[in-house]
């Protein structure tokens, strides 16, 4: 579930993959957008603007907005599947919760 100004959503995890270069990208219906390079069972993550292991974007208005504040706790990760819980403000107001269960389709680096 997600609130941003004007709009709330609630909606199913999207789509989300694991690169070889072991960046982790989720999209979070398609509002938000996980991206991590944090991946081993029971990691416990800080996001916020500085930090470059876990972050959460969110596209507004054509210019990537980074959350300022939240916390990513991954129950297990590997390769193909990841199980997760987080939570996500932005300075906007904005907000998203997200609890992730998901597989993982392998992408190559470019």
């Amino acid at each position: 579930m997600g609130r941003l100004p004007q709009h709330s959503w609630h909606g199913p995890i999207g789509s989300a993959s694991y690169s070889n270069g072991g960046v982790i990208t989720v999209d979070l219906g398609g509002h938000t957008q996980l991206t991590t390079t944090t991946c081993f069972k029971h990691a416990k993550a800080k996001i916020g603007i500085m930090q470059d292991d876990a972050k959460v974007q969110v596209e507004a208005g054509g210019t990537e907005v980074i959350a300022t504040d939240g916390r990513l706790e991954i129950d297990d990760c590997n390769p193909g599947h990841l199980k997760a819980t987080l939570w996500a403000s932005f300075a906007d107001g904005g907000r998203v919760e997200a609890s992730i269960d998901s597989n993982m389709i392998a992408t190559t680096d470019q």
